[in-house]
């Protein structure tokens, strides 16, 4: 397959239930070659749903998955171009490294078997059964495989959760490493929103089984803004509270997230003589908490 820049995962109205219970409801993701795509949800949102159901271990009640414009049920072999090892069932347990490598180099005809060993090499993994490894050790062998596989698209579920400092960039250095040459893409889950942060290029929000806001992290932060404010009265101003997406308090100082800040709004603010107004940096936590918070305000005391 031709991996140019304009080669695309799609994703269209996807729907999915399970025992009669919606899951997925209507996604659309359009993820470009060269990317890092991450997902972001709480519990039970359907992210682990909807990357099986992209990796074809679900079928999916309707939609469309396509890759350069080519439907993936109706071409089989592109499935071969998507690549997900599914955390909850794990196949690996008792197998050493070199059945591994035997394992997967017959599910995908372009593993590499070289880089494998190489990879294998660089960070010291012994040949034990891949259930006596500790977790650390785990993930980075997944990532190997996953990078070895030489598919276009690799889903990561929680790559990096509960991983040490050490592992944790050892594992960001092969997911950095393996969309350097703009052939291949990662979508992300992850519960770590500072790493994710510095790693994705696009982040999409999934709430109650449905995606609710997509972002270009390059760009988001021109509209939204964080600031720490405070009065001569403890109370906010009515139009900040109703402007506010999200509000904190700490003693006299409150900490604001706008979601549609503008030149305007900031006159407004002065013109109240505020005793303290600076802007902080905003985090990709914050527009978790923005996008996720149970009202369009939230004012919450500390």
């Amino acid at each position: 397959m031709d991996k140019g820049g304009g080669v695309k995962l799609e994703i269209q109205n996807l729907s999915k239930r399970i025992d009669g219970n919606v899951v997925l409801k209507h996604i659309n993701l359009s993820i470009p070659m060269g990317s890092i795509f991450g997902i972001v949800g709480r519990n039970g949102s359907g992210k682990t749903t909807l990357f099986r159901t992209i990796a074809s271990h679900y079928l999916m009640d309707e939609g469309m998955i396509s890759i350069d414009g080519r439907d993936i049920n109706k071409e089989v072999h592109l499935k071969n171009d998507i690549f997900f090892l599914d955390p909850q069932y794990q196949p690996l347990n008792k197998m050493r490294l070199r059945t591994i490598e035997s394992y997967f180099s017959l599910l995908y005809p372009l593993f590499d078997s070289k880089r494998y060993w190489e990879l294998i090499e660089k960070h010291q993994l012994p040949d034990d059964q891949f259930q006596k490894y500790s977790k650390g050790m785990q993930c980075l062998l997944l990532v190997i495989i996953v990078l070895c596989s030489n598919c276009s698209y690799i889903i990561l579920d929680e790559p990096l959760d509960g991983l040490d400092v050490i592992v944790r960039k050892q594992v960001v250095d092969l997911m950095i490493d393996a969309i350097s040459d703009q052939d291949r893409s990662i979508i992300l889950a992850s519960h770590n929103l500072n790493e994710l942060e510095k790693l994705a290029d696009q982040v999409a929000f999934i709430k109650e089984h449905s995606i609710v806001s997509i972002l270009n992290l390059s760009t988001v932060k021109m509209s939204i803004r964080k600031l720490q404010i405070a009065f001569k009265d403890y109370d906010l101003p009515q139009f900040i509270k109703q402007e506010a997406k999200h509000i904190t308090h700490e003693g006299r100082v409150s900490t604001v997230i706008f979601e549609n800040y503008s030149d305007e709004l900031m006159k407004r603010i002065n013109n109240c003589e505020p005793l303290l107004i600076e802007e902080l940096p905003l985090t990709l936590e914050d527009l978790f908490i923005s996008k996720f918070s149970g009202h369009d305000m939230t004012d919450e005391r500390e």
